[in-house]
């Protein structure tokens, strides 16, 4: 039962069996909260999180390039910096169908600076990835706009500095809506008419009672 008739449907069968006022009230609350638990069941379905303060979600990822170390710690996935162009990979993901999403992370950086994230089947490559700047020394949730992605892909995350560390506390890919235009619908153009009669009924003693003026154009 859609939760917006859940109201009218208790009342109107509290008012047949004659049920208590409080009881009434007791039973319209649970009617809205059950049906507000189920949209956000809904929701979080739309969307793949990547816990990464997750110790075996943390093992499935690899410090490829740059990268010390990766700890798992209650924070999140610690990343050791030891290069000019860190980045670790992601296992593959489910991303959820739609047409554009948002890539969110919760991110804490010492040196703060560019993060870019790709995403993709094969190879990652500069169109297939987005990027956002970090703040310095401060726990920040990020959200980047990313087009749609397919099935199985995997994520690589180049942090921001070149030294230090960087810890991200989780990774979601979220449904993002894009603003469609609307379908105006298209003007036609005005009939015209060769002909034009301006109408004057002025009283002026200087000027007819009623004058006529007959306007033409073209041929």
């Amino acid at each position: 039962m859609p939760p917006f008739r859940s109201s009218w449907y208790v009342r109107t069968v509290l008012s047949a069996t004659r049920v208590p006022k409080a009881r009434c009230v007791a039973m319209v609350f649970l009617f809205a909260l059950l049906g507000g638990t189920s949209a956000c069941a809904q929701q979080q379905k739309t969307s793949t999180r990547l816990d990464l303060t997750d110790a075996a979600v943390v093992s499935l990822w690899q410090p490829t390039h740059d990268v010390s170390k990766i700890e798992a710690t209650p924070d999140g996935m610690r990343i050791q910096i030891s290069g000019s162009d860190p980045y670790v990979t992601g296992p593959p993901v489910q991303p959820p169908v739609a047409s554009a999403l948002w890539i969110r992370l919760r991110v804490f950086s010492q040196e703060g600076g560019l993060l870019q994230v790709f995403f993709f089947s094969t190879h990652p490559t500069e169109e297939r990835s987005a990027r956002t700047n970090i703040p310095r020394a401060k726990w920040i949730d990020v959200a980047i706009p990313a087009p749609a992605m397919a099935p199985n892909t995997r994520l690589r995350i180049d942090p921001p500095g070149t030294r230090g560390t960087c810890t991200i506390a989780w990774v979601e890919l979220a449904p993002r809506a894009v603003p469609t235009l609307p379908q105006w619908p298209r003007p036609a153009v005005p009939a015209l008419v060769s002909t034009i009669a301006v109408r004057s009924t002025s009283r002026l003693a200087s000027r007819p009672p009623e004058a006529e003026c007959l306007f033409g154009y073209g041929s």
